[in-house]
């Protein structure tokens, strides 16, 4: 192999030294862990400095003919950790940089010692800046030095204090040069932690990046100074190629982090960097080593670095809840992030899945208490997929109250206790100052907002649910959810030309979202237009075909006139109610369509016996106009206890 630069020993790049003879790689001067592969690698792309290596060229180089491994998880493997420990990225390569369907080129610039210690001297230990040495200055001291020497003997005294002098200037001016970037760094308000990489090679450690990017996520958003976009817009982003600065105006951010995990055993290691959003400039990175046992306490360490970074000035409190000495068990820890994972689907065997999870987390620590938490929240959330819910509730409210027990800040249980309140205990004052804890606790936290604005929509308090949803949207940007219960304010509010515009944009982004068709066949209705209402009912039940969205169909073709399709509908549910649980709110729903004012209100009593949580709507829900004046229709709701 021909190789453009002369072997040696010791290769120096930017604040990294690789010492072959060693085996060991530095970075200003602080030893790099690499196992022995990457850096076989590595050394062989440096040697070879400016050519294309092939996978090829690496398989026989590091691995030879004779050894049976697996060479492209064993190369990729090698190439993720090089990237991680040089703090490199793939998309916008410094040092490493991929050749499509060929191989791999070493980009960086390899340097003299005399400009390695100038960076090494310069650099301050555990960063990583992009250095703009003043090649010229170093060039015009050699070329003086040269011109001054007759000979190897006789070098004068004074060429030596030239050149003394200027290294000196030229370290001074490097440091001036990073002290007066760090000043001028635009004030950072708002940022985005994007889904952190997994390096392992292996797919099935996604759900570990996947954990600690929501931890992260958390940490930083109890800075309430600080705009932190939620998880939920964030994910949306794991495996896009998209270049930073378009992703950091698609979500109205100042700032992004980004960054890696690699696991090794029970080891971890964490590297993340924070980049500017406008120039792509990066500002600052930092490698964090630990094990699982320690990963939450590593997490908390990296979101005091980036607070610092920021200069975000914390308050005693954000201190405390940063600093707090939260070993967990690994294998307890695996499993939460586990159950984590599944839950973010939402699906009803998703989230049976999750609570898979979180028991085994409980059973390992007992006082874990995210993990009594996320079994609150799936518990919560199970109650909602047309089953009698109140086994479901009653577990989930046990656990939240565990959770808090165990830890009074954590925003997630006081949240599921909202919900539990709001939905089915009708305990809306409850609800209502929960969601406010939360708000004032962690203004960071999106659904704490979205709930409190649900809670206000309830009571018709529109212009109040309308700012809480505007502030949830604005740390969750990409959420249609959110986006899409705005458009119900608007809907309810009778501003139903602004919920068609609303839900509009939301079926731009995804044609297939049936709580946008929901509310728009709403909005349609309202607006008297009942053709257009079938139709948006039918793209719903195209997109969710349960009974909820067969009885939403059935009610817009009975007030679009078709009196005899809605009946055909009416039976095809309750034929399924002979093998499912039906909540008894649906069959409500179509009588009230039907204009069947006795089958109404009997199938609303036995609404609110089965404590259907639709029923606390039903103040603000013109779809039941035809027994509004009726007095058991009054009397309905001083018991569900509808707030004024």
């Amino acid at each position: 192999m021909a190789s453009l630069v002369p072997s040696s020993p010791i290769l120096r790049f930017g604040p990294f030294e690789l010492d072959a003879a060693a085996g060991r790689l530095l970075k200003s001067g602080i030893p790099i862990r690499l196992q022995p592969q990457p850096f076989r690698v590595l050394q062989l792309l440096i040697e070879r400095a400016d050519q294309v290596v092939t996978r090829e060229e690496i398989q026989q180089c590091v691995w030879g003919d004779s050894t049976f491994v697996d060479f492209e998880n064993g190369i990729n493997f090698s190439i993720n950790h090089i990237r991680g420990a040089l703090c490199d990225s793939a998309e916008k390569p410094r040092y490493i940089e991929t050749i499509p369907r060929r191989g791999y080129r070493f980009i960086g610039t390899l340097v003299s010692p005399t400009d390695h210690a100038a960076s090494v001297a310069a650099a301050a230990p555990g960063q990583v800046y992009e250095w703009p040495v003043d090649r010229g200055s170093v060039a015009a001291v050699s070329a003086g030095e040269s011109a001054a020497r007759p000979s190897a003997i006789s070098v004068g005294r004074g060429t030596y204090l030239l050149a003394a002098l200027g290294l000196t200037l030229a370290i001074a001016g490097v440091i001036a040069w990073q002290w007066h970037n760090r000043q001028r760094v635009t004030p950072i308000r708002s940022l985005a932690v994007l889904p952190l990489e997994n390096l392992s090679g292996d797919p099935a450690q996604d759900y570990l990046a996947d954990g600690m990017t929501d931890q992260l996520i958390t940490d930083l958003g109890q800075l309430g100074s600080l705009r932190v976009i939620s998880r939920t817009s964030v994910m949306q982003y794991k495996g896009a190629r998209k270049p930073l600065p378009q992703i950091a105006r698609e979500l109205d951010v100042d700032a992004v982090i980004e960054g890696t995990v690699l696991r090794s055993g029970s080891d971890v290691r964490i590297m993340v960097r924070l980049i500017e959003a406008p120039t792509d400039k990066r500002l600052w990175a930092q490698a964090y080593d630990g094990s699982l046992r320690d990963v939450m306490v590593l997490e908390d360490e990296v979101a005091r670095a980036i607070a610092n970074r920021i200069r975000i000035k914390l308050t005693s409190e954000q201190e405390a809840l940063l600093r707090r000495d939260r070993v967990v068990d690994p294998e307890a820890y695996e499993d939460y992030v586990k159950g984590h994972y599944f839950w973010d689907k939402r699906t009803r065997g998703d989230l049976e899945k999750a609570i898979t999870y979180f028991q085994r987390a409980i059973e390992r620590d007992s006082n874990y208490a995210l993990a009594h938490a996320g079994l609150a929240q799936s518990y919560a959330l199970l109650a909602g997929y047309d089953l009698p819910g109140r086994d479901t509730v009653a577990i989930a409210e046990a656990e939240a109250k565990k959770a808090l027990e165990l830890d009074p800040n954590l925003a997630e249980p006081q949240v599921t206790l909202g919900l539990i309140a709001e939905n089915h205990r009708w305990e809306f004052g409850d609800a209502e100052r929960r969601y406010k804890l939360v708000t004032e606790l962690h203004p960071n936290y999106a659904t704490g907002h979205h709930w409190l604005g649900e809670a206000y929509l309830v009571a018709g308090r529109f212009p109040e649910a309308l700012a809480e949803l505007q502030r949830a949207h604005e740390l969750d940007p990409l959420s249609l959810m959110i986006s899409a219960d705005a458009g119900s304010v608007f809907c309810f509010a009778q501003q139903y030309d602004r919920c068609l515009d609303q839900l509009g944009h939301i079926l731009d982004l995804d044609p297939n979202f049936a709580g946008a068709h929901e509310w728009r066949a709403l909005a349609y209705e309202g607006k008297g237009m009942f053709p257009e209402a079938v139709l948006e009912t039918q793209a719903a039940r195209r997109g969710n075909d349960t009974p909820h969205t067969l009885a939403l169909l059935a009610h817009a073709r009975a007030q679009s006139g078709d009196q005899l399709e809605a009946r055909r509908l009416l039976r095809e549910l309750n034929e399924r109610s002979a093998s499912e649980y039906i909540n008894p709110w649906n069959f409500a729903l179509v009588h009230a369509g039907l204009g069947d004012k006795e089958a109404t209100l009997r199938w609303l009593e036995k609404s609110y016996q089965a404590r259907s949580p639709e029923v606390i709507n039903l103040k603000i829900d013109f779809r039941f106009d035809l027994v509004r004046s009726d007095q058991r229709f009054q009397d309905l709701l001083l018991r569900i206890g509808i707030p004024g």
